[in-house]
């Protein structure tokens, strides 16, 4: 029987999916032995063997060892079937393949075309006829793209079986390879394209943390002996900023602060806070907590709008970051020390000495004793595990309580605890309290006193929920 049309047809098929001849012959070779043993004699047990020739273009088929036809060991129902299961083992071929070749470059930046907009994302064309899609999740917020525009991304995710949000309730599941433009890995790429030292590896990214679209740092270090702290910042600057404007430029206008990486976590720590300036750090690595002290001119400095030149430097260090006012006239530090040691002391078994031990570690509220393991408390305070394991147990009594009075609006965590540890541990014991009270005994601020017990007082009642719902749906 004559062949070559079959084999033209496979040479078609190799072209448009790239699998291999290997491949191809492969899954025409495992379609028709399916094929065969499925529309075989129910009673007899045969054993087939099909090989596809692609050197001599021939198909030979063997049943228990006799040579036979492929019309002979397939009928036309057989023939469908064997078209069917082809179809979708080069589909399988196709997913493997894609999978194979993307899955390992997860991270690398990527360019693709703006195929088609959707509700759930954008549908992207990479250059090798492939799809990709932008989930509007991994999208900068605020950028909005158009049909035909070039976009850069790093492939994030890479799916083997999926079916897209927007896709046809029938369609088959195909691979999918998923693009952010959120991702930490996106700032590491672009200024990888713009710096060659970095990508020299003459300067190396060690962190990048990110706003998206608003703010991000990138951490930086020299690999390069000859390179000063200065030759770092001035090589990713570039002239006149114009690499860091263009890394901003790709980032729909996010503004990028480059720091120098330090092994000191205190000079670290206040390198990441920049541009504000920075008076002291206190590392506490039993609970991985920095309390950082500033100036009060440089507060809303180091915190930022919204928290996020603390957020971003809290997530490019590691460390949890407080930030504290000290002058010439207030220290907030000492001042929070000395109510977290009077506090600490209602518990039973712990002694003034106990208290100093524990807030000379960094330990400033209930819940930081319950995040700290038994073993390591009664290490610090110098007493047996079964006293530790009570401290332990009493903090955790406090934080429950508090808990209760935090959707309280203006109660904090540190004066919700102060409440608790002091037998206000409801919003309605809470409310029969007297502002005055409150703000003498708690070091409260009267203003914030009295908003705090009307808060509570309209929580009690019944008012809060009142006031969500518009004056015209009481009617």
């Amino acid at each position: 029987m004559d062949y070559s049309e079959v084999f033209r047809q496979l040479e078609s098929l190799d072209r448009a999916n790239k699998l291999g001849e290997d491949v191809i012959c492969g899954c025409l070779e495992s379609a028709l032995l399916l094929a065969a043993q499925r529309h075989g004699s129910a009673s007899d047990h045969h054993e087939y063997v099909i090989v596809v020739d692609r050197q001599s273009k021939e198909i030979r088929a063997t049943c228990d060892g006799v040579p036979a036809s492929i019309d002979s060991i397939i009928e036309r129902t057989g023939a469908l079937t064997a078209r069917q299961i082809f179809a979708q083992k080069i589909r399988e071929a196709c997913q493997n393949r894609v999978y194979e070749e993307y899955y390992p470059r997860i991270g690398e930046l990527v360019s693709a075309r703006v195929k088609r907009i959707e509700r759930s994302g954008v549908l992207l064309a990479l250059k090798d006829d492939l799809e990709a899609y932008l989930p509007n999740e991994e999208r900068i917020p605020g950028e909005n793209f158009r049909p035909d525009q070039e976009v850069l991304g790093v492939i994030y995710h890479v799916d083997r079986d999926c079916r897209r949000p927007e896709g046809r309730r029938r369609e088959p599941k195909r691979p999918q390879i998923t693009i952010s433009r959120r991702s930490p890995k996106l700032l590491e790429r672009l200024y990888e394209l713009e710096c060659p030292e970095i990508k020299e590896g003459k300067i190396e990214i060690v962190k990048c943390a990110r706003d998206p679209g608003r703010r991000a740092k990138v951490a930086v270090r020299a690999k390069d002996p000859r390179f000063s702290r200065d030759d770092v910042i001035g090589a990713c600057l570039g002239p006149r900023n114009i690499r860091c404007n263009n890394v901003a430029g790709a980032l729909n206008g996010e503004r990028v602060d480059v720091i120098v990486w330090s092994e000191n976590s205190v000079e670290y720590i206040q390198n990441a806070l920049k541009p504000a300036t920075v008076d002291e750090v206190i590392l506490c690595p039993k609970l991985d907590r920095a309390i950082v002290l500033v100036h009060p001119d440089q507060r809303s400095l180091a915190i930022g709008r919204k928290g996020q030149n603390v957020g971003l430097a809290k997530r490019l260090c590691e460390w949890e970051l407080e930030i504290l006012t000290a002058d010439d006239n207030y220290n907030e530090l000492d001042d929070l020390l000395n109510r977290a040691t009077e506090l600490f002391q209602k518990i039973d078994g712990v002694t003034y000495e106990i208290a100093e031990l524990l807030v000379g570690e960094g330990f400033l509220t209930f819940e930081d004793i319950t995040n700290i393991d038994v073993e390591d408390l009664a290490e610090i305070c110098n007493v047996s595990e079964e006293t530790a394991n009570s401290i332990i147990d009493r903090a955790l009594e406090i934080v429950d309580s508090a808990e209760n009075l935090l959707c309280v609006e203006g109660v904090k965590s540190r004066l919700a605890e102060a409440l608790a540890v002091n037998g206000v541990d409801s919003v309605e014991a809470l409310a029969k309290m007297d502002p005055a009270q409150l703000a003498q005994n708690f070091e409260t601020p009267s203003d914030v006193a009295e908003k705090v017990i009307a808060a509570a007082r309209r929580r009690l009642a019944g008012g809060d929920l009142d006031s969500a719902v518009p004056s015209y749906m009481h009617m």
